[in-house]
């Protein structure tokens, strides 16, 4: 008995054996190493190397520099691991809690939640029956301005640009997107929006009219059913982008270009089958009274 509860012990000294002869190991270790949790990031010393030299330049540290750093010399490493994942959006959101993990293990602190200065870019877009329509993309400047005269007309054609102060919409920017889309429609057409400001000001009342008090919540399948997904395309799309450039160095018009194109090309992924299925899925084809 006692001679075969020896039986599985040796043979998995069998199994090592090479392993055991070819250790450089002192005699005195217990096992061959190697034990433990694997290590995630397999280029962790190098990617904290980077982290430590940015702190030493008097730089600021963020997850956007870490995977700007990952795209850039470990894009092998990073397209597998978005590949083992369910998803390329649950890929990003898992690259970028494990770049989280990562800083808090080696004692570098994440950005707190503040007001953010930078240029922004507005979706407001909506769909026709079979019919996608372009993008109407708001852009932080002055009306009238160097963007407005400059820059705007060098943005991809197809698409509605505007320029306002806070890239916000506001009743200016929703009338002239009420003009553009007015080009598109062959018959009297339903226009589902939210109760904004903007939306029902007394300017817009002869081209829409507002929805009653609580049902915008039930009007607004593009919210869950696009918007959402949209923006996790965006994230994914970005960080899987083949270019050299370091974001940086890039100047305030080359990163709003960036964007601008980033959400086109994510735009043309969805199809319009998505866009008819959260419509159906938010608006019964019945109205219950």
């Amino acid at each position: 008995p006692r001679q075969q509860r020896d039986v599985p012990f040796l043979a998995r000294l069998a199994q090592k054996e090479q392993q055991i002869t070819s250790s450089k190991r002192h005699s005195r270790k217990a096992t061959l190493g190697g034990q433990g949790r694997k290590r995630m990031i397999p280029f962790a010393a190098d990617l904290l190397y980077y982290m430590r030299e940015r702190r030493s330049n008097n730089k600021y540290v963020r997850v956007f520099h870490l995977m700007q750093w990952i795209r850039r010399h470990k894009n092998d490493w990073l397209v597998a691991y978005i590949a083992a994942k369910k998803s390329e959006e649950v890929g990003f959101e898992s690259l970028r809690c494990l770049l989280l993990r990562f800083c808090a293990r080696n004692r570098f602190t994440h950005r707190k939640p503040c007001v953010s200065k930078l240029s922004k870019v507005v979706l407001d877009s909506v769909w026709i029956p079979r019919v996608k329509l372009p993008i109407m993309f708001v852009v932080h400047g002055k009306p009238g301005g160097t963007i407005d005269k400059k820059e705007i007309p060098s943005y991809p054609p197809g698409h509605w640009y505007a320029v306002q102060e806070n890239a916000w919409m506001e009743e200016r920017v929703w009338l002239k997107y009420l003009d553009e889309l007015s080009n598109y429609l062959l018959d009297s057409s339903v226009l589902l929006v939210d109760n904004l400001e903007c939306h029902v000001s007394e300017k817009a009342h002869d081209k829409i009219e507002s929805l009653p008090p609580n049902s915008t919540s039930k009007c607004q399948p593009l919210d869950v059913g696009i918007i959402g997904p949209l923006k996790a395309m965006l994230k994914t799309s970005w960080l899987l982008e083949d270019d050299e450039g370091n974001g940086d160095d890039l100047t305030l018009q080359q990163k709003r270009m960036a964007i601008i194109k980033r959400t086109i090309l994510v735009w043309d992924k969805i199809s319009t089958e998505s866009v008819k299925g959260a419509f159906e899925k938010s608006i019964p084809s019945v109205m219950q009274f």
